[in-house]
């Protein structure tokens, strides 16, 4: 015993002991998305998600956010090996996929990725050969959560405002705003994403289903989001800056 606290002694001196074990990397749970991942770390709003894992998991794994704002799929696939560590370095434990909101936007934009090209890229980083060297890493795939065209139309319009043409008044009228996003359009995608998860066997967490029972969709009715349906008050509660304290 007294050899432990002298060794442990040595340590807070910034000494090494002798005979002490080799370095060791902590294990690692990866979360691997777009800007949703990455605004996981921020605490300005209250709960942040990256910040609470790496408080259960203190002293036990290393949480590792890979969040890349404005990243696809596609982008994800190829910056994936940049990354993702080698097993002689580090064991992964578990890693999450996040991607689809920004591969969701429709076609015309520069992220769109068509819904086929979608599918492939989340099958090849699941099936990487980076990750199969990894027997023993869980994945976990995140569906992309939806979308309300009420809350996107008014934040554009708010953002174009002064681009508008000029009213007799002198006031600027706001500019026309190209939609960029659909709900329908972005259940394609979570749906896909569900579909891959299940057919290479990986588990998947439904955030799309989720935050629609929330809201109080059912399977038939128009898709609350949509412009199809009126503004849901539940659903854009859930999707604003505020939902932390709900």
């Amino acid at each position: 015993m007294k050899t432990l606290w002298c060794q442990l002694a040595q340590f807070g001196r910034g000494k090494q002991p002798l005979n002490s074990p080799p370095y060791v990397e902590y294990e690692q749970f990866i979360i691997f998305g777009d800007s949703i991942t990455q605004g996981s770390c921020d605490q300005g709003r209250g709960f942040a998600f990256s910040p609470a894992l790496q408080s259960d998991y203190i002293r036990r794994f290393d949480i590792i956010n890979r969040g890349f704002s404005g990243y696809t799929s596609q982008q994800a696939l190829a910056i994936f090996p940049c990354f993702f560590p080698p097993v002689q370095k580090a064991k992964v434990r578990l890693m999450i996929v996040f991607f689809g909101a920004n591969d969701a936007v429709l076609p015309g934009f520069e992220q769109h990725v068509p819904l086929p090209t979608y599918e492939a890229n989340l099958r090849k980083i699941l099936t990487h050969p980076l990750i199969k060297e990894h027997k023993e890493t869980n994945l976990l795939l995140l569906t992309p959560p939806p979308v309300d065209e009420y809350q996107f139309s008014a934040a554009d319009t708010d953002t174009d405002t002064d681009m508008g043409t000029d009213t007799p008044s002198g006031t600027p009228e706001p500019a026309s705003v190209a939609v960029m996003r659909k709900a329908s359009q972005t259940k394609k995608y979570a749906d896909a994403c569900r579909q891959v998860g299940n057919a290479l066997n990986v588990p998947v967490a439904d955030i799309w289903t989720a935050f629609m029972t929330a809201a109080g969709w059912v399977e038939g009715q128009p898709l609350p989001g949509s412009r199809d349906a009126p503004a849901n008050k539940k659903l854009q509660a859930l999707l604003s800056d505020d939902a932390p304290k709900l």
